[in-house]
């Protein structure tokens, strides 16, 4: 459940890796263009996929069997109420009452995105479809950029177009850009693209050097800077220049040393950073390197917090950066005071104000103001859900606390997820998982009778297949 921070290391960027897709999608679910009503909406989020055996269907938060287990994988629905599944090694989308909207045709297919599109592979190749399953952007495309992601993975079974509405493409082992109307904006012609920022402007590699074009693709800033490669384990990461900044600089490399432009390509702090320094936040501060140690330097160049953390995250929207100083974790302000305890871990605060950390190898909550709540006594912990609980770990076995720190599930299951907006969290005891309720109470778990795959409910009846005992037995 714990996490550690990245040493104030911006996003890297991973290429040529496969991705091997196995049970059901990421949380990241996709958005329609067209606003849902609030009971759509619950009704969409409250139905998530469970498995049988090796067949996977889909449950509400009551725990019934909406569509009975039947296909070989199933994804999360889009707001749009479509979920991709595969079914004879091929993938279609079905709707919330398990209708086939669009045969399983499909070599690999994602998400529905706020523009309408999914991702499809074919052949090898990345295209769109809509949500009748007609090929707005045939397969031509080797990678495609995964939602939310700095990682370029094949297949992704989520994409998210930038806000401009441009994505990301690759053809032919060069990059460019693609509309929603499968309309290519910028011809693949650069070694390397990056994200378009607010501005306007997005990176490009063009013989070895970055540069930044508009969404036109003209170069606005012609290629004269640097970039570097980093192995790591055993793939090939690069760091590549990144977006404008709120503050209107961005991050350019020259002679191994790292310094920022402006809009205009004139640089304004020059490039004198030998180790690292990072993207300005919203506060006007960015985290640089220097033997090793981490501080931070404000928009004129200048050491406004000196390099003294062994780690440095980014400033957020309260003001707050997570530092690690002296093996431990806390936050700094943007004078450089640690204005919150230094803990080992620490996740980040969940909407109840509250936040697991660790200390002296246990884990508990503190509150924004720093104070601890709830003393670090358990073996692991996660972050709070919408419905005020938390997973905790004891003695190997996981239960759930309130936020008082009271247990209201008492530890038994070998693993636990935090619970969802359905108000159902997925468990594993003795071996079986399912999913339960607020209460602790199992509402539906895997089991076998008779050799057979089947659903059942905490009193040990059968909820799927609809049969007897006496019938699947018989």
């Amino acid at each position: 459940m714990s996490k550690g921070s990245v040493g104030g290391m911006a996003a890297v960027l991973m290429i040529g890796i496969a991705l091997s897709i196995s049970g059901y999608a990421s949380e990241n679910k996709a958005k329609t263009s067209k606003p849902l009503s609030p009971e759509s909406k619950i009704a969409i989020e409250e139905i998530v996929p469970i498995s049988a055996g090796k067949k996977w269907g889909y449950i509400n938060g009551k725990g019934e069997i909406v569509i009975p287990p039947r296909f070989e994988q199933t994804g999360y629905f889009a707001d749009n109420g479509l979920a991709w599944i595969a079914e004879n090694g091929k993938s279609g989308y079905i709707n919330t009452k398990g209708e086939m909207v669009i045969p399983p045709k499909l070599n690999e297919a994602g998400d529905f995105d706020a523009n309408g599109l999914a991702p499809v592979l074919e052949n090898g190749k990345v295209g769109y479809i809509n949500a009748k399953g007609e090929m707005v952007i045939p397969p031509r495309f080797e990678y495609i950029r995964c939602a939310d992601l700095e990682v370029w993975l094949r297949p992704c079974r989520s994409v998210a177009f930038d806000a401009n509405g441009l994505v990301m493409i690759e053809e032919n082992k060069k990059y460019g850009y693609l509309n929603t109307k499968g309309e290519i904006v910028v011809p693949p012609r650069f070694e390397y693209v990056g994200k378009f920022a607010a501005n306007g402007l997005a990176a490009v590699l063009e013989n070895g050097k970055v540069g930044y074009i508009n969404t036109k693709g003209e170069m606005v800033i012609p290629p004269q800077f640097e970039y570097s490669e980093w192995p790591l384990e055993g793939l090939r990461y690069f760091i590549f220049s990144t977006r404008f900044a709120s503050n209107g600089l961005a991050r350019i490399e020259e002679k191994g040393k790292y310094g920022y432009i402006n809009a205009q390509g004139k640089i304004v702090i020059p490039p004198k950073f030998e180790e690292w320094v990072g993207d300005f936040s919203a506060n006007g501060l960015a985290v640089i390197s220097r033997k090793e140690k981490y501080g931070y330097i404000n928009a004129k160049g200048k050491i406004a917090i000196s390099p003294r953390f062994e780690e440095a995250n980014d400033f957020g929207d309260d003001g707050l950066a997570q530092v690690k100083e002296n093996g431990k974790y806390g936050y700094i302000n943007a004078q450089g005071e640690m204005v919150l305890p230094r803990f080992e871990e620490k996740e980040s605060f969940a909407p109840n104000g509250l936040a697991s950390i660790k200390k002296n190898g246990k884990y508990g909550y503190i509150n924004t103001k720093g104070r601890v709540v709830i003393p670090p006594k358990f073996e692991d912990a996660g972050n709070f859900a919408a419905n005020g609980l938390a997973a905790f770990k004891e003695k190997g076995k996981w239960g759930y606390i309130n936020a008082k720190g009271e247990t209201a599930i008492p530890p038994r299951f070998e693993w636990s997820i935090r619970f969802s907006s359905n108000g159902l969290a997925e468990f594993k005891e003795n071996g079986k998982s399912g999913y339960i309720n607020a209460k602790g109470q199992i509402v539906v778990i895997q089991g076998k009778v008779c050799g057979l795959d089947v659903l059942m409910d905490g009193q040990g009846a059968i909820l799927w297949p609809q049969k007897t005992i006496a019938q699947i037995c018989d």
